[in-house]
């Protein structure tokens, strides 16, 4: 699903830099990939965790310390290898949307939405029953 609401970003990312769409799709689906498969509080991981009673502030921190260098291998590193794979962007697939300033949240909120699961789990872990 985050393939899918990210995809236009890509396409928008890819058009205006001008570089290959599978140089910036590749690295953007590893991340995502690798999101949804070692880092809570995405189903799979917090599944794992629960079934076998693990703490979820150490699978966070597990899963952080794999999905780094994980990432950097499939991510940048691989689509370098792609890059020169040049499909540009389809005329007429996409019509970006150009937004004025007051348009866009502030840094603050961005930031915060991103940051509010993982420090909520931190804090439920150090809470003291480790459960998030």
């Amino acid at each position: 699903m985050g393939f899918v609401l990210l995809l236009p970003l890509v396409f928008t990312i890819a058009a205006s830099a001008r570089i290959p769409l599978l140089y910036v799709g590749v690295p953007m689906a590893a991340a995502l990939s690798v999101t949804h498969g070692f880092l809570p509080p995405h189903p799979g991981p917090t599944a794992i965790a629960t079934i076998f009673h693990a703490d979820m502030g150490k699978t966070l921190l597990y899963g952080t310390l794999l999905a780094i260098p994980t990432v950097i291998l499939a991510g940048p590193v691989y689509a370098r290898f792609l890059k020169g794979i040049d499909k540009p962007v389809p005329v007429g697939l996409y019509n970006p949307k150009t937004f004025t300033e007051e348009e866009m949240p502030g840094f603050g909120v961005s930031v915060a939405t991103a940051l509010v699961p993982v420090i909520l789990m931190a804090v439920a872990c150090r809470g003291g029953n480790g459960v998030a």
